[in-house]
């Protein structure tokens, strides 16, 4: 039976196996079992779901081949029931990874403020230079908590309807909120769209944002130009920058979340597909910084339909 399940590992979801009969003990545990709960396969084989998450809150659905629980800590789980297996499937892992890396996240700055005012405690010759990175630790939380909060806000937009949008005054009001610093040049098409503004306006908030951020301190020319495609619009967002770390690259093409990835980027692709859109970086072709590539529903307004929308 072991070597039938080991094709659990190659499954993109949190998915785990065990007995359906007494004992009900864990026969599979998948890499992705082991990031959303941070417990290793080793520890998890051999033990049963209720030692490792405890009783289920509450049974959602059941039909005769597949039950649907809400689990403390882990969120909704399918059980699929075949012979005497039950295989597991962590249902919005996605949002549940999120959840942990935030909670991990927000953690670490205020466990660092404690660890500091200890030893400022202890050592009253250099209380200043503990309050001056109190201080620092505190700002960088609160920058973190500003990113977490905008994500799970921007991953609840509701669906909104469509408007005619001029994507050129629209850039340019983002990036003169965001680039505070003088020597950043934005360049925007002047097209005029049909497209849900709240969407777009997050979106393009997000990644103009994220390619000053990482600039490294230098001015970077941000380029955003958009274009009928056969799904809807097709936005191109290029900057001359650092580009992305391997980590984020891999996120926006579809891997699991990281927090190196940026919570921005998890809410900005969340988003996106709600609207069956896709988002990803274009082929650079050794030009320096990057091109992130996205597409949403709606359409270019030539001329003679600007006249008819207005």
């Amino acid at each position: 039976m072991m070597s039938d399940l080991s094709v659990l590992r190659c499954i993109n979801a949190p998915v785990f196996a065990f007995q359906r009969n007494h004992p009900r003990t864990i026969l599979a545990w998948n890499g992705l079992m082991e990031t959303i709960t941070g417990i290793p396969s080793l520890s998890a084989i051999g033990r049963t779901p209720g030692e490792l998450f405890g009783d289920p809150a509450e049974v959602l659905e059941t039909t005769e081949t597949e039950q649907k629980l809400q689990v403390g800590g882990l969120g909704a789980l399918v059980l699929r029931f075949q012979d005497d297996l039950c295989v597991a499937t962590v249902a919005d892992h996605e949002r549940e990874a999120f959840l942990g890396m935030a909670a991990h996240d927000l953690r670490a700055p205020l466990r660092n403020i404690l660890f500091l005012a200890d030893e400022a405690a202890c050592d009253a010759y250099n209380n200043q230079a503990y309050l001056a990175k109190m201080k620092q630790v505190a700002r960088q939380a609160i920058v973190l908590t500003n990113d977490v909060l905008a994500c799970a806000q921007a991953s609840g937009v509701a669906a909104t309807t469509s408007t005619k949008i001029a994507l050129r005054p629209l850039a340019e009001a983002i990036f003169a909120t965001i680039s505070a610093e003088v020597g950043h040049q934005l360049c925007a098409s002047d097209a005029v769209i049909m497209a849900e503004r709240p969407v777009v306006q997050i979106v393009l908030q997000n990644l103009i944002s994220n390619a000053i951020r990482h600039s490294g301190h230098r001015a970077t020319r941000i380029h955003i130009g958009v274009e009928d495609a056969p799904t809807g619009l097709a936005f191109d967002v290029s900057d001359d920058g650092a580009g992305f770390p391997s980590p984020s690259h891999a996120f926006l093409s579809g891997g699991e979340f990281r927090v190196e990835s940026g919570y921005g980027l998890l809410a900005v692709r969340r988003l996106i597909r709600s609207r069956g859109g896709q988002i990803g970086l274009a082929p650079s072709n050794g030009a320096p910084g990057s091109t992130v590539r996205f597409t949403l529903p709606g359409h270019v307004l030539r001329q003679e339909r600007i006249a008819a929308a207005s």
